[in-house]
């Protein structure tokens, strides 16, 4: 892989926006742009980059780690509290909404993670390495 040119199969099929459509960023888009294609999908820095031309990282724009949501509620709403100059407040409880259960007919086979792995790989890596050290790592 190349991580300067994400020069791999699949890449350039990834929609390129044009002027207009970058200013129309909305659900509807992205549902049709990206949600029909589960690898695409998974490429956040794709998606990332789009939304970085209209709000600048840590001034408009606060990302975080979904897991480290779930496992820690409490210190990440904190967080986005402060980002969003907001008084700290504490709820008395951390409810999931949306919680969906997946039954996979069968797991994944070891073939089909590692080619997973090796193809998110790049994208991740210059995932982490846009959005700060702390996420370095957390997709390996």
């Amino acid at each position: 892989f190349n991580e300067t040119t994400l020069n791999h199969p699949g890449f350039n099929d990834v929609p390129v926006l044009t002027a207009e459509e970058q200013k129309k960023l909305h659900w509807k888009h992205y549902r049709k742009t990206f949600t029909m294609n589960f690898l695409q999908r998974g490429m956040y820095i794709v998606q990332l980059e789009h939304w970085l031309k209209h709000f600048p990282l840590h001034e408009s724009l606060h990302v975080i780690h979904h897991e480290r949501f779930l496992s820690d509620p409490s210190s990440v709403y904190q967080e986005v509290l402060k980002f969003m100059d907001l008084p700290s407040f504490e709820p008395d409880y951390y409810t999931q909404h949306n919680v969906a259960q997946y039954a996979l007919k069968r797991p994944l086979s070891q073939h089909t993670r590692a080619y997973l792995a090796a193809f998110f790989r790049p994208y991740n890596r210059l995932l982490a390495k846009r959005l700060g050290p702390e996420w370095e790592g957390v997709w390996e």
